[in-house]
């Protein structure tokens, strides 16, 4: 950016909602959008080269249609090949109950059309619900495999070690007589989940310490050059969460809290005594379940000065342990687990785990440096696992309900034919009517994901500045 400043919103590219400030001297990636202020651009590389265009390009790859004989994609179709033959012994049961015209009413709807276009329309949702995560698939398959594996094969990383960010503080201001302090943080933590920064967690962490219930709004305005200030109307007044003017990082400035202009707290900020990444761990955890799920911390000895502080880290991260890949290799030691009958996800920098793509069940790179993994988590940290395996977990009851309603329907006629003798034609209907409901259900699904991201992460400004490039 030459010249200028403001506050922008650059969840697209860096996969992490909410608006952050800017000044002369700061990248802006294709892709972002001015949420307050003005801002003078300099071109510094063509488009194609941009982080937008790579992202552009991996999505294009995951929603390729790559139709097959009879449905919309190859993975439709596989699919809806697993029930031909369930279908087949069906049909024969209907040959034995009635006659060959229920066995053929029964075989003519296609086993492989609303399976086949439920399964793409939950590949597009998949794609859509990694979004939703800051993440992008490079093949829907990838949460599939993500749901199925019992070891993450952690690779040490410098962002491993980031400490989070907690409230150390709360001053009450002049309006705290007029709003109690649990009011205060409950709005504060609102209007915090429209900022791009750890501070946002911090405060909803605290909101949750005082059981305070958030509320779902859209801030009016998010700030100018002057600096972040989110603004909300509510009963007539308004509700403001702005920076304070100080020295310090942007993670840590504290913010203020008005209420009619008037300060009602100030929250100040400082690390955590837990690793950032350790939440994240324990969430995904939680998220499984009673399902296996054993995490490994990979680590080249040759290349680390002191292996004792690799111990330290796992054990700070809520590890299982820690795995040397020094001589064998990141692909090397996924093999070992594999052949061991583990089911491996490998979770580092993009450039490291490629090794292991072709080895590992699953590969998560942090980052979008080239050569993408399977999944490729944009902001580069592992808090989008716990989403992606909530994601994948959900997928995986709507394809097993799939499944089932598209045997029911013939497993119906079959009874009716020896029951209360069905007709072909009844046999037809009921079998179609199955087939309709498994393809509206996928489309309602489809549906209910696309307007639940979008109340969580729907456009907070309607008017935006103009763009001046240089």
């Amino acid at each position: 950016m030459a010249e200028g400043g403001g506050v922008i919103d650059a969840r697209c590219v860096t996969g992490v909602p909410g608006a952050r400030v800017v000044r002369p001297g700061d990248l802006l990636e294709a892709g972002s959008v001015v949420l307050g202020g003005a801002v003078m651009l300099e071109v510094a590389r063509p488009a194609a080269e941009s982080r937008m265009a790579r992202i552009a390009g991996l999505l294009a790859a995951a929603t390729a249609p790559q139709p097959g004989r009879f449905a919309p994609t190859r993975a439709a179709e596989e699919f809806g090949e697993r029930f031909a033959a369930p279908t087949l012994a069906t049909a024969g049961l209907g040959l034995l109950a009635g006659d060959v015209a229920t066995a053929v009413a029964i075989m003519r709807p296609d086993y492989a059309n609303g399976e086949a276009l439920a399964v793409s329309f939950e590949d597009l949702d998949a794609v859509a619900r990694g979004l939703a995560a800051g993440c992008v698939l490079a093949r829907p398959a990838a949460l599939d495999a993500l749901d199925t594996v019992d070891t993450i094969l952690l690779v040490d990383h410098p962002r491993l070690r980031d400490r989070g960010t907690r409230v150390t503080r709360v001053v009450a201001g002049v309006a705290a007589g007029d709003e109690p302090q649990a009011e205060s943080i409950r709005w504060a933590a609102s209007l915090a989940r429209h900022l791009a920064d750890p501070r946002r967690e911090a405060l909803g962490a605290l909101a949750a310490e005082r059981g305070s219930v958030l509320v779902d709004i859209v801030p009016q305005s998010f700030g100018d050059a002057a600096g972040l200030r989110l603004v909300h109307g509510v009963g007539g007044r308004d509700v403001c969460l702005g920076e304070a003017r100080t020295e310090q990082a942007a993670e840590w400035r504290p913010l203020v809290l008005e209420v009619a202009g008037r300060p009602a707290a100030t929250f100040e900020f400082g690390p955590a005594p837990e690793r950032a990444a350790t939440r994240a761990l324990d969430r995904l955890r939680e998220i499984r379940g009673d399902r296996e799920l054993r995490v490994l911390l990979a680590v080249d000895t040759a290349a680390a000065r002191d292996t004792g502080t690799a111990e330290t880290l796992a054990h700070e991260l809520h590890c299982d342990g820690v795995v040397d890949v020094a001589g064998i290799g990141l692909a090397g030691q996924v093999r070992t687990l594999t052949q061991a009958g583990r089911r491996v996800a490998c979770v580092g920098p993009a450039a490291a785990v490629a090794a292991a793509e072709d080895v590992a069940t699953v590969t998560v790179g942090l980052g979008d440096e080239p050569p993408a993994a399977g999944i490729v988590a944009l902001s580069g940290d592992v808090g989008c696992l716990a989403d992606l395996c909530r994601a994948a977990g959900e997928r995986r009851a709507r394809l097993l309900l799939s499944r089932r309603l598209t045997i029911l329907p013939n497993v119906a006629c079959v009874a009716g034919a020896f029951l209360l003798g069905f007709t072909s034609l009844v046999a037809a209907v009921v079998t179609n009517l199955g087939t309709l409901g498994t393809y509206r259900r996928a489309a309602a699904t489809l549906h209910h994901d696309r307007r639940r991201h979008w109340l969580r992460h729907r456009s907070i400004s309607q008017g935006r500045p103009p763009w001046r490039a240089s």
